[in-house]
């Protein structure tokens, strides 16, 4: 027995760290964890322009006076570092609101509200389809009618030169272009780092439609039309999670990671016997507090077990190594209790050698290795795993503990919090 008269942590209790107090009954989030996802966008269609007139009292038949339609509300995507690390509150679909119609006495309609899609720093953002792309690829602007000019009534002196409804499809073209935003670029690409919650356009909102008293002019005096809104902007959005947690657990399967990230927080993560019961990340939050009561808190990560050939996309080869790339710093969990299915060296070269082979970054990362089960296991056993860390690294911790007795947790604690602490600082 490794632990001789290390004191039993109970759970819920406040401890002293030497320095650091803390509550391993840290809040965790339990939810369906999802890192990438497909979403739609559309902005708001503009509200349509208004064909009407000047009534008074003496004057039947006054000028035009129609306003124009609201522009239609654009989607923003703005980073909040309050959200957990975790893609799975977002919608499958998201619109702005339309811009409203305009009046007569040139009131115009009231904009459209924008919406604004909240993710966590660390998300990538990538177009990877532009709905009404042939819509946009032409130097003019889709002009509909809220009711079409002709040439029926017009005087004859009016019908010479260009027919009224080219003249009126010039006019309102450019009235679009005076009024269109820049263009952007194309595909949209955005790393969402922690800016400060900078909202960043993703669809941009239909310009509003044009009243009668725009078409006013020396052949036609009262022009009886206005111009319908565009609609918004609509595309297909891939966003993916970079940075998945601060402190990401890696190991073998059935190395007990699942089970420690339970005992440091009030996670939930899946617990069996058997290779593989966790297939996708589960997150934690552990929350410190210092002597002089500045709190410290970094996210824990559970992070599905890898195996032999993981580098060359065995078992959940990739997409394990794509949720190892995501941690901040590593904490290695390895199995040093006699029952394991390789040695504890074992273990450990194997898990460098499949780090190193798909990145050898990934190695920069690892700061602790967590011998796992030392309650089960000889100091004989701890002492060669030492051995063979120190050689690899010397900086690189090696802690033993046991996470279903809650044995050596202040420690780890400790080192973990340090870690993350210089991470911070850097």
């Amino acid at each position: 027995m490794i632990f001789g008269n290390l004191m039993f942590i109970q759970k819920r209790k406040l401890i002293n760290l030497g320095g650091l107090q803390s509550w391993t009954r840290a809040i965790a989030t339990q939810q369906k964890f999802k890192d990438k996802v497909i979403i739609k966008v559309k902005g708001g269609t503009g509200g349509a322009g208004c064909s009407s007139f000047g009534r008074e009292k003496f004057v039947p038949y006054g000028p035009p006076d129609g306003g124009n339609g609201g522009d239609g509300g654009s989607v923003y995507i703005a980073t909040r570092p309050g959200i957990f690390n975790n893609l799975s509150h977002l919608l499958s679909h998201y619109k702005a609101d339309s811009g409203t119609n305009g009046k007569g006495g040139n009131c115009h309609g009231s904009l459209g509200s924008s919406s604004i899609i909240y993710v966590p720093p660390g998300t990538i953002v990538k177009e990877i389809k532009n709905l009404n792309e042939e819509e946009e690829q032409g130097s003019s602007y889709p002009v509909q009618w809220v009711q079409r000019p002709g040439n029926e009534r017009l005087p004859k002196v009016a019908l010479e030169g260009p027919s009224f409804e080219e003249e009126a499809e010039r006019q309102a073209q450019e009235l679009l272009h005076s009024k269109s935003p820049p263009m952007d670029p194309y595909p949209i690409v955005y790393s969402m780092m922690d800016d400060g919650g900078k909202p960043r356009i993703l669809c941009r909102g239909g310009i509003g439609g044009f009243g009668n008293v725009h078409f006013l002019n020396e052949k036609n005096r009262s022009p009886k039309f206005a111009t319908k809104g565009l609609k918004g902007q609509s595309k297909v959005f891939e966003l993916e999670l970079k940075t998945l947690c601060d402190i990401g657990l890696v190991g073998l399967p059935n190395a007990g990671k699942s089970t420690l990230l339970n005992s440091l927080t009030r996670a939930s993560s899946t617990v069996g016997d058997y290779e593989f019961t966790t297939l996708q990340p589960h997150l934690g939050t552990v929350r410190l507090i210092s002597d002089n009561h500045i709190p410290v808190s970094f996210r824990l990560a559970d992070i599905p077990g890898l195996i032999e050939g993981a580098s060359e996309g065995r078992g959940l080869g990739f997409e394990f190594l794509r949720h190892v790339e995501r941690a901040k710093l590593l904490c290695m969990v390895i199995d040093i209790s006699p029952r394991a299915k390789i040695s504890c060296t074992e273990a450990f070269q194997q898990l460098w050698k499949e780090l190193e082979e798909y990145n050898p970054d990934l190695l920069k990362r690892l700061s602790v290795v967590i011998a796992n089960k030392a309650d089960l296991s000889s100091q004989k056993q701890l002492q060669g795993l030492e051995e063979m860390v120190f050689n690899k690294r010397r900086t690189i911790r090696v802690i033993p503990i046991s996470a279903t007795q809650r044995q050596g947790m202040d420690v780890l604690l400790r080192c973990m919090a340090d870690a993350y602490s210089n991470l911070s600082v850097v």
